[in-house]
Parts: structure tokens; C-alpha cells; sequence
């Protein structure tokens, strides 16, 4: 493959450098080039033995975990794709979609769904986001940290039941929990479909923290 296989109108490259640091010679090597994820490169006239060796990782690095793409990916196939800003009055959407499709290569398949991860804990954590600046100053201002220190590490264990045990922590005993707060929490949790342990632990840690 050479240049006149790139359709330079229709690719974006985002790239940046960095320098690393030779553990054995104790110096740093020559500053490196990159090209950054979220780079398009539009091909054309490809021959299947191009293909697959681009399938196989590009660059010079590729044992370093470096030149890993995705090749069509879905969310670039549509119809209409725009690869230039368009001009609107209109509020720009989180265009942000998940990779529904399956792939027979299992790099493009890891890179789907190491795709779809992100998306899910951005998901997450706005999620969190979003209870902590609804309640936690109003419903929970005199919950202490230790609390959800406890919480927490419930929510750690490996019990299949940590959300039956947190209900019985916040209903029992001197820390017994008001019914409205024990309501925010308990069906906050319920309705997560993401990650219901890892949810409850991010947001018993942003609860309890000094974060407003």
C-alpha cells in the first residue's frame, strides 16, 4: 500500500509525540510520532492480501500494543456520514453508539468491545454523577462517610446478596437510615442495568467523599 491508496479528503488524523525512556541505557529514546484514536484513514482500491495485512496491525511498533484499528466499523458505515463539521443552530448530541455487530477477527472484535466498555462506564459514571448532585446535599447531607465506607465494602464482597445486605445495614441498629433515604438508594441501585456491584461502589465512594 502506498499514498495513492489514501483518499486524503475524506481522512482526519489527530496525532502527537512522546518521548520514552530506555530502562537499559538509561536515557530516553528519539521522540515518536503517533497517530491518535479517533483518526480516520478512507482507503481505496485495497487488495485482499493489503487488507489482511493491515487487519494484523499497522506501524512500527505493533509489539508495544500500538497500531491496533478497526476496519469499517459500524458506526462509520452509515448512510450520509458527514467527515467534516457541519454548521447547525441546533445543540450538538452525544452521537456516542455502541457496536452492535460481531466480527470474525478477534482484534476487530476486542476493540468492539473494549469500545463498548467505555462507553458503558462513562455511562456509569454520569450515572453516579447525576445522584450525587440530586441527593447529596439534600437526602443524604448527614450520612458520614463511614457509612458509605460500609457501604462500599459490602458492595466489594462476593456476596450475591450485597444488595439485601446493604438494605439490612441502613434499616437496623443506631445508623438506621430515614425511609426516604433508604428508598433513593435501594431503588437507585435496582434500576442500574450496567453493573449493579460496580455501580453501588463508585457511587458509595463519590457519596462519601468531598466531592460536591
Amino acid at each position: 500500500m502506498d499514498k495513492d491508496n489514501i483518499n486524503y479528503d475524506k481522512t482526519q488524523l489527530r496525532t502527537s509525540t512522546f518521548t520514552p525512556y530506555n530502562g537499559a541505557r538509561k536515557t530516553k529514546d528519539y521522540e515518536r510520532l503517533c497517530i491518535n484514536k479517533g483518526s480516520v484513514i478512507v482507503l481505496k482500491s485495497i487488495t485482499n492480501e493489503q487488507l489482511t495485512q493491515i487487519q494484523k496491525g499497522v506501524g512500527a511498533f505493533l509489539s508495544e500494543g500500538f497500531g491496533e484499528i478497526i476496519i469499517n466499523p459500524q458506526f462509520l458505515m452509515q448512510e450520509g456520514f458527514a467527515f467534516e463539521k457541519e454548521e447547525t443552530s441546533q445543540p450538538l448530541k452525544d452521537t456516542r453508539q455502541k457496536i452492535t455487530q460481531t466480527f470474525s477477527d478477534r482484534t476487530v472484535q476486542f476493540l468492539a468491545n473494549r469500545h463498548n466498555k467505555k462507553i458503558d462506564t462513562l455511562d456509569l459514571a454520569k450515572e453516579v454523577a447525576e445522584f450525587v448532585k440530586n441527593h447529596k446535599k439534600s437526602t443524604f447531607a448527614k450520612i458520614k462517610p463511614s457509612q458509605w465506607g460500609k457501604i462500599r465494602s459490602i458492595a466489594a464482597s462476593n456476596e450475591d446478596d450485597f444488595l439485601d445486605e446493604i438494605q439490612k445495614y441502613i434499616s437496623n441498629g443506631s445508623k438506621k437510615w430515614e425511609e426516604k433515604q433508604r428508598k433513593a438508594l435501594i431503588d437507585t441501585v435496582k434500576k442500574h442495568t450496567i453493573n449493579k456491584r460496580y455501580f453501588t461502589k463508585l457511587l458509595a465512594m463519590k457519596m462519601g467523599g468531598d466531592n460536591e
